[in-house]
Order: structure tokens, then sequence, then C-alpha cells
């Protein structure tokens, strides 16, 4: 098992350029075209963070790396969840959306690392934190649906 881990080649070093370069990007085109983020100013920086935090639990080799990608989701995941309730203005569902941050966010971040770096448990690990996330958000949505519709 180990052998086939050690054969399947490491691909992480690209991922994490992609995923800088990508940033860059993003903040050297806010920058040049003056682009006025407003209320989504928020969302952004913490997705960015998100990804920085992930791209940098690439080059980290052992547990650790596992760690800072765990902890990568969740600002993402923030991020996303404030992005869609600053455009909806659905501000009620933090009711039940808090368990999409911590531990779906986690679990997310550490499936994606597991993923890359060919590490199943990790990706197994990330993969129970995400449906036990999406489960428990999936269970207030409706308790709060049936309780207060």
């Amino acid at each position: 098992m180990e052998k086939d881990q050690k054969k399947r080649k490491d691909h992480s070093m690209i991922i994490a350029l992609v995923i800088m370069l990508f940033i860059a990007a993003g903040f050297i085109l806010i920058i040049r075209m003056r682009i006025n983020l407003g209320n989504l100013a928020l969302p952004f920086y913490l997705v960015a963070t998100g990804m920085f935090l992930f791209a940098s639990a690439l080059e980290m080799e052992g547990g650790m790396g596992e760690v800072i990608a765990a902890i990568s989701g969740i600002p993402t995941m923030l991020g996303l969840i404030l992005l869609y309730q600053f455009r909806t203005g659905n501000w009620e569902s933090w009711a039940y959306f808090w368990p999409l941050i911590f531990p779906a966010g986690a679990g997310l971040g550490q499936f994606c690392y597991g993923t890359v770096k060919a590490n199943r448990e990790a990706a197994e690990r990330g993969k129970i934190l995400v449906q036990v996330g999406f489960g428990m958000s999936l269970l207030g949505l409706v308790f709060y649906a049936l309780l207060f519709s």
C-alpha cells in the first residue's frame, strides 16, 4: 500500500503554485481595474486567506500540513457563506449554516489535502467531517423550517 503511494507523483507543488497565481491574479485584477468590492470585500479576503493557507499546507510534510489544510477550510467556508448572505440578505441562515464552517469546512480542507497528497486516510477523515457538517446543517434547516414556518 505504501509503495503505491510513493509511486504516485506528488503534484502538490504545481497545485500550490496555481493557487498562489490565482490569488495574485485576483488581487492584481482588483487593483488594476479599480474594482470596488464594497460589502463583498470581507468574503473575498476570507476565501483568499483560506486558499493561501491551503497552498501553504501543500508544501508541508507530515501531520502539520494536514492540520493547516483543515484550518484553511474554515475561513474559506466562512467567506463563501458570507458571500451568499451578502448577496441574498438571508441572515437567518446562520441558524443552520454554522455546521458548514466547522466541521464541514475543516473536513473539506482535509479532504482536498488528502486527495492532492494521495493520502487516503486524510481524505476519508475529511469526507466524514464534510458529511457530518452537511448532515447537521440539513437537520438544522429542516428543524428551523418546521419550527418557524
